[in-house]
């Protein structure tokens, strides 16, 4: 069952577009309840058989953050249903990782030709979007009601239609996502796990999926596949000058061939350097991203350093703090600028402070730690791929949410948190830090 929510995660909206709105809301939040029931399936299982469940350390800190957001939101007397809902987003595919690592037996294999499937269709979807604008419509989000509550879809007809988002409603939310499927890929690739003699075949995927990653128009998947590429670089001794220069040729042949027959206006290039521009840098700082990091930021810390204003107070879809959101609660608005979810960082520290900040941020540190313990460790390709991987995904997302708070994004989360399930599955399924048996079955 894990395996087809691998596939489906990335492709609900055009599952929702098969229901009447009236449903939509059930099954897109539907989800997390039905992670919830194959978990408590694998309860009862290890009960019966008399076998310990494996939490692992994360889950302490999962349990840290939650008790942390709890206090915040009792210390500001704020709605404990606001803090439910506020919590969520941060936790809700925790249960991912949960299952994965309570399993007996995970084929990776098969984990990684799904993703790689979806991911192909998801590219070539895009590369579609660029000649085909109709299917941009066609794709947008689905409207889905919850209670009376009706939240909108559609895509930002404000924007080009060179935005392209593949089925994922946003291009951003797009980009990301390509971003850190390609980054999880790429070790594969380098290793030659899975492929032997056709290897190969995985490197047009790769170089078409940055040409997209290019007509996404996301100033900040770029910058984050360029940081993806020097952690590469770092961790991947066999990655030459040579290779590096042969891969970019590739690339470029790639792009001039796909740019055939797609006109392209000079605003496309010009977004990419506008942000270099002091015009730029000074409206940024006056209501954009910046202003939340110099301005906004200070102010909370001012205001409520160690606990913040509680779990989905501020810079929340829950009481309509995001662009484009609409509120499902009325509040005070503490900090009534809509940029503070565009910065992940500032909006986790408004709703939990500090204290809440770093009990969150240890989940992805810890990881971290793992992740390059296994991959200098191992001999194993396998999972010196995956460690890579993760790490590669942990590195990029972290500079991600200085310009998005993507890490609440329903498919980069949930992803994330099925590469996490992996690589602590590998761990608490080794003995003596070896990592020397591959886990294919």
């Amino acid at each position: 069952m894990v395996y087809s929510l691998i596939v489906y995660i990335p492709l609900e909206e055009i599952v929702l577009k098969m229901f009447p709105t009236s449903i939509t809301g059930v099954i897109r939040f539907g989800l997390e309840p039905f992670l919830l029931l194959i978990f408590c399936q694998i309860v009862i299982k290890k009960i019966v058989q008399k076998e310990p469940l494996k939490f692992g350390k994360v889950s302490l800190f999962i349990l840290l953050f939650s008790i942390i957001g709890l206090i915040s939101n009792l210390l500001n007397s704020n709605n404990m249903v606001i803090y439910i809902l506020g919590v969520r987003p941060f936790i809700r595919y925790y249960l991912f990782y949960l299952i994965i690592i309570n399993l007996k037996n995970i084929n990776i294999k098969r984990i990684f030709c799904l993703i790689t499937i979806t991911f192909t269709f998801e590219v070539g979807l895009g590369i579609l979007q660029v000649y085909f604008p109709v299917l941009l419509s066609l794709f947008s989000s689905e409207s889905v009601v919850l209670g009376k509550q009706v939240i909108k879809g559609s895509y930002e007809n404000n924007y080009s239609d060179i935005f392209i988002f593949g089925s994922l409603g946003r291009y951003n939310i797009y980009a990301n996502y390509l971003v850190h499927i390609f980054l999880f890929i790429l070790p594969f690739y380098l290793y030659k796990v899975f492929y032997s003699k056709v290897n190969n075949k995985i490197l047009p995927l790769l170089l078409i999926s940055l040409v997209a990653i290019v007509f996404t128009n996301s100033r900040t998947s770029l910058i984050s596949l360029l940081i993806g590429g020097i952690v590469i670089f770092l961790l991947y001794r066999k990655l030459t000058p040579k290779i590096i220069f042969s891969l970019f040729g590739l690339f470029l042949l790639a792009l001039v061939f796909l740019m055939i027959g797609v006109s392209f206006e000079v605003e496309f290039f010009n977004r990419f350097t506008t942000i270099f521009t002091s015009e730029y840098i000074s409206q940024s700082l006056k209501t954009d991203r910046l202003h939340v990091l110099f301005y906004i930021l200070p102010f909370i810390l001012q205001s409520k350093p160690f606990f913040g204003f509680g779990p989905g107070e501020v810079g929340s879809d829950v009481t309509g703090g995001t662009i484009g959101s609409q509120a499902l609660f009325n509040t005070t608005d503490f900090i009534n600028n809509p940029f503070l979810s565009d910065v992940g960082h500032v909006a986790l520290i408004a709703q939990t402070g500090l204290i809440g900040y770093l009990a969150y941020g240890l989940i992805f540190l810890y990881s971290l730690k793992v992740s390059l313990s296994i991959f200098k460790d191992t001999e194993s390709s396998l999972y010196k791929s995956i460690a890579m991987g993760l790490f590669l995904n942990l590195c990029v997302i972290f500079f991600e949410n200085f310009s998005s708070f993507n890490i609440i994004y329903r498919p980069i989360s949930a992803y994330l948190w099925i590469m996490i399930g992996i690589l602590f599955y590998i761990k608490l399924n080794t003995k003596e830090k070896k990592y020397d048996k591959n886990i294919n079955d």
